[in-house]
């Protein structure tokens, strides 16, 4: 009995060792991610100056903007909100507020005058509803070089950067779309987010699709629906071998639910 206690102690006292050293070394590439991070953002920003490179003077063209949407934002009740400016240039543009969402989704078109390329835009994300003096939740930075002003367009994710208000490291990333052109960016605006009557006419396009073989589509269904759930396969009487494609009960099932949708 001695020589049980004895033992139990010692691999607890080895569990925990090797769980305090996890932790620590979760928290050192945490910390030297998020300064490789920065070091990226300040090396862009220096790299565009456009101080230090050859500047093309446009003209105080208009840069639209489509401030699209953002994911896995930090945590959950914030109220974001986005901040544009260029580094060096005015005060910034400001967007809509997205109440209690951490994957707001604006949709919303920005405008802002550039009178030389390349220069850098900065996002910063902020939650609106913050009562502390300082309520970032990341930013990034985006750079406009001098091929955008023949009428390009660049649409992509960007992750946030630095560090949140409450000093852990910002997450999420936010997707963005900029032209000088402002019809290229409406069209793209109409086709991500189409209204409500076109995608009306969408789903029932798609459906008639569906309907022509609702065994099929339901099995499929179904079959992705355990993978996520596998529990759910209970309430059926599945037992782990029983394949949903291949099961004359499901299939039957399947079908009578997409019928009813």
């Amino acid at each position: 009995e001695f020589l049980c206690i004895c033992g139990c102690n010692c691999l607890r006292s080895v569990f925990e060792f090797c769980l305090s050293l996890f932790f620590w070394k979760s928290r050192f590439i945490m910390e030297n991610l998020e300064g490789s991070l920065q070091q990226l953002g300040m090396s862009l920003q220096e790299q565009y100056d456009s101080t230090t490179l050859q500047s093309l003077d446009v003209g105080d063209r208009i840069l639209h903007v489509l401030l699209d949407e953002a994911c896995r934002l930090h945590v959950k009740g914030v109220h974001p909100c986005a901040f544009m400016k260029i580094i060096g240039g005015q005060e910034p543009v400001e967007s809509s507020v997205q109440e209690n969402s951490r994957s707001p989704l604006w949709n919303q078109h920005l405008k802002i005058c550039i009178s030389k390329l390349p220069c850098v835009l900065r996002f910063e994300l902020r939650n609106s509803r913050s009562t502390t003096s300082c309520n970032l939740m990341g930013y990034f930075d985006v750079v406009v070089t001098k091929e955008f002003s023949e009428g390009g367009y660049r649409h992509e994710w960007y992750p946030l950067l630095g560090t949140c208000h409450h000093g852990d490291p910002a997450t999420g990333k936010v997707k963005v779309a900029y032209s000088f052109n402002e019809e290229v960016l409406h069209k793209l605006r109409q086709g991500l987010h189409p209204g409500p009557q076109r995608t009306k006419q969408l789903v029932r396009e798609t459906w008639l699709i569906v309907g022509k073989d609702y065994e099929t589509h339901g099995a499929i269904f179904f079959t992705k629906f355990f993978e996520f759930y596998p529990q759910a396969r209970a309430a059926f009487n599945l037992t782990d071998d029983v394949q949903v494609a291949t099961s004359p009960f499901m299939r039957k099932h399947a079908a009578g639910v997409l019928k009813m949708a």
